[in-house]
C-alpha cells in the first residue's frame, strides 16, 4: 500500500523557503508606500512654489510688481482649514492637521508664513521639515543644512 502524502520534512522545508521569501518581498511594500509619500510631499512643494510663482506672473500682466502678501487666509494651529488657497496658488488647496490630527506627510501652517510638513521618517532626528514663505523674494523653502529638506527638495 503507497500512502501520498507529504513528510513533515517537506512541509517544512517549503514553509522556509516561502518564508526566506517572503522577508526580502514585505519589505519592498513599506518602502512603496514611503516613496509614494515622499513623492507626494515633493509633488505639493513644486506646486506651492508654481502657485507663487504663476501668481506673481499674473500681477505682472496686471501691472503690478509684487508676490502675493500670504499664501491663504487659514487660521494658524489649526486642523481642517485649506492651505494655499489664496489668489490661486493652488487650485486644490491643501487640507491642514494639527494635534492629534497630525499623520505622515500633511501639512499644518505653524505662523503666517511658516508651514510644517509631517514626515514619517524615522533616521531623521525631527519627524517634520518647516518651511518659510518670505512675500519679499516670493520664496517658499526649508532650511538646507536639515537632511529632510535636502531629500524633500532636491
Amino acid at each position: 500500500m503507497v500512502k501520498k502524502a507529504f513528510t513533515v520534512l517537506e512541509i517544512l522545508t517549503v514553509l522556509i523557503i516561502i518564508s526566506v521569501l517572503a522577508s526580502f518581498i514585505l519589505p519592498q511594500f513599506g518602502l512603496s508606500k514611503k516613496s509614494a509619500q515622499v513623492s507626494k510631499a515633493r509633488s505639493d512643494i513644486s506646486a506651492i512654489r508654481m502657485g507663487i510663482l504663476l501668481n506673481k506672473n499674473k500681477k505682472l500682466i496686471q501691472g503690478e510688481d509684487a508676490f502675493v502678501d500670504a499664501l491663504d487666509n487659514s487660521t494658524v494651529q489649526a486642523s481642517n482649514e485649506p492651505l494655499f488657497g489664496n489668489e490661486n496658488i493652488l487650485a486644490y488647496p491643501i487640507i491642514s492637521v494639527y494635534g492629534e490630527d497630525i499623520k505622515s506627510y500633511s501639512w499644518s501652517k505653524i505662523d503666517i508664513h511658516k508651514y510644517r510638513l509631517w514626515l514619517d521618517i524615522s533616521k531623521y532626528k525631527n519627524n517634520f521639515v518647516d518651511f518659510i514663505y518670505d512675500p519679499e523674494k516670493g520664496t517658499f523653502g526649508c532650511d538646507y543644512h536639515y537632511e529632510g529638506c535636502v531629500n524633500l527638495t532636491q
